[in-house]
């Protein structure tokens, strides 16, 4: 409005027609924004509709795996995989999408329940945390060359260096 009153009479600036056009202008640019805002909204919940998060292991690991094994496993309550062998957890950084995923769909806890478990055990010194990696691509490495590393990494990632684990 500062811009308009040095650019325009004062004659024209108050007169009913134009302070009805602003007013008219302003509501077309406010629901306008509401639309740009509701497509983008919805264009980002698509993208994390569609993602999915896998468990995988080594190629030659032949342990049958369910989401309560996997919740032990990464939580440090059981150290060995159903088939006896030695188990590490690699985990990414919170905040990734897979590790979002992770937590809602294998885990089934929220972000806050996950750190408020971590700090429980961390304390009592029941568990330490798994080692962390910023990538799909490096759990991938990772669990490929070393017989008793598990991971998530998202699904669009899996190629044949590893095995995943249906749950």
């Amino acid at each position: 409005m500062v811009i308009l009153r040095q650019l325009l009479p004062d004659s024209i600036l108050f007169s009913r027609d134009f302070l009805g056009a602003i007013s008219v202008l302003r509501r077309l640019l406010m629901n306008i924004s509401k639309v740009l805002f509701t497509i983008l909204l919805l264009s980002a919940l698509s993208t994390l509709v569609n993602a999915e998060v896998v468990v995988i292991v080594h190629q030659q690991n032949t342990s049958i795996l369910d989401k309560n094994t996997v919740s032990a496993l990464y939580f440090g309550k059981i150290k060995q995989f159903p088939n006896g062998q030695r188990a590490i957890f690699i985990a990414q950084e919170e905040g990734t999408t897979a590790t979002s995923l992770f937590y809602k769909n294998i885990l089934q806890r929220s972000p806050s329940h996950i750190r408020a478990l971590w700090a429980k055990l961390i304390f009592t010194a029941k568990s330490t945390p798994p080692k962390t990696v910023s990538s799909d691509e490096e759990v991938k490495s990772l669990v490929a060359n070393s017989p008793g590393m598990i991971g998530y990494i998202n699904a669009e990632a899996i190629d044949d260096s590893i095995k995943v684990i249906r749950l």
